[in-house]
Parts: structure tokens; C-alpha cells; sequence
């Protein structure tokens, strides 16, 4: 278990505060599974490898993209980000659920990189987060999705992403050839994205 862990983020990224969603007690796994499955296409079924997800720390995180990439890579998945949603989103716990239905009614676009965005913002940043937030800067040979999610693992509770805070650590031969800047973005899923391809761009 993470040592720094601790109750869940509650605050929406690009959203004022809200009242966090109540934790309602869960249902036997068994039966949840099946609820969840029934919401599925008759083709789609949630990986039966994996566990529920329900944002306890960064390590419960890693863990369940790394068997849900597996299963993509098997399944031929990899490509169909509305399918990966789907999948993964059969696995979440009931009170993340709730909360991603929330979240994504809100999003002008929804798309894998959100998806993964919620999940990790979801995860209680810890003792040391305030400090690694503010002193963790993108490495040359980082990708810029990866560097994102790093700074949303520390980002400090009920404080949401901001998009100037990516931007001055992102490095300068980025921010050089983006021709738009974290002013021109509403959502911050968007905006890493672009920054992504700008770097592909290279």
C-alpha cells in the first residue's frame, strides 16, 4: 500500500469545487460485475484478470494500465479509444464510476488521455506533494502525456490542473514551436494533447 496514501481527490479538473460524491458501501463483486457488464456492448466484457479500481495510490494505478494494455494489445483494442473506455471503465469501483459520469458530461471532447487524466487525479497526492509538484520538470526524453500525469500524481488535493504550471515545465524547445499557448485552452486534456503533438512534430 502507498504510504502517502490517503482519501481521494474530490475536485473535477477544470471544474469549481464541488461536493465530493458520496461513497456509498460496496455491493459483493460478483454481483457489481454483472450490474456493470449489463451497460456493455453483448461483445464487450470487462477483463476478468483484472480488480476494480478505485484510485488508492499511484501504484494501484500503474498496475491496472499495465494488465488493461495487455488486454488491449491481446484484443486488438489498442487502436479504438471509445472500446478502451468502455473496457476499462466496466473495472472502476462504483463511487469512481459515479464520478466519471460527472466528469465526462462535462467534457467538450472525451477521449482516452481524460480518461487517464481523471483516474490519476483521483489518486490522493501525499505527504510530499506539494513539494514534487512544484519541483518536478519534464525530462528530454519524456513524452509529454507521461510528464502530465506525473504532475497530476502530485498535484495537491482540491487543486486542479492548471495549464500554466505544465507549461513553464515543459522545456523551452517545446513551448518555442507550439504556435498556442495554455491561454488558448479550455480543458487540460486538450491542451497536453496538443503539446503532445507539437513534440511529435520534432
Amino acid at each position: 500500500m502507498d504510504e502517502y496514501e490517503r482519501k481521494p481527490k474530490d475536485i473535477l479538473l477544470s471544474q469549481p469545487p464541488t461536493q465530493p460524491a458520496q461513497r456509498s458501501r460496496d455491493l459483493p463483486p460478483t454481483k457489481l460485475r454483472s450490474q456493470l457488464e449489463r451497460r456493455l456492448s453483448p461483445n464487450m466484457r470487462a477483463p476478468r484478470e483484472l480488480s476494480f479500481y478505485s484510485a488508492r495510490s499511484w501504484w494501484q494505478y500503474k498496475t491496472f494500465m499495465s494488465q488493461l494494455q495487455d488486454h488491449f494489445d491481446k484484443h486488438g483494442y489498442h487502436c479504438k479509444e471509445s472500446r478502451k473506455i468502455e473496457i476499462s471503465r466496466a473495472n472502476l469501483s462504483r463511487a469512481l464510476l459515479e464520478k466519471w459520469v460527472e466528469y465526462a458530461s462535462r467534457l467538450k471532447s472525451v477521449t482516452w488521455f481524460a480518461f487517464c487524466v481523471f483516474l490519476v487525479y483521483q489518486i490522493p497526492s501525499g505527504g510530499a506533494g506539494n513539494f514534487k509538484y512544484s519541483n518536478t520538470y519534464r525530462r528530454s526524453n519524456q513524452s509529454v502525456y507521461a510528464f502530465a500525469l506525473e504532475l497530476l500524481r502530485w498535484a495537491p488535493d482540491n487543486f486542479g490542473a492548471k495549464h500554466n504550471h505544465i507549461w513553464d515545465r515543459i522545456l523551452s524547445e517545446l513551448r518555442s514551436r507550439a504556435h498556442k499557448t495554455w491561454k488558448d485552452f479550455d480543458e487540460f486534456h486538450v491542451f497536453v494533447a496538443y503539446l503532445q503533438q507539437v513534440q511529435d512534430s520534432f
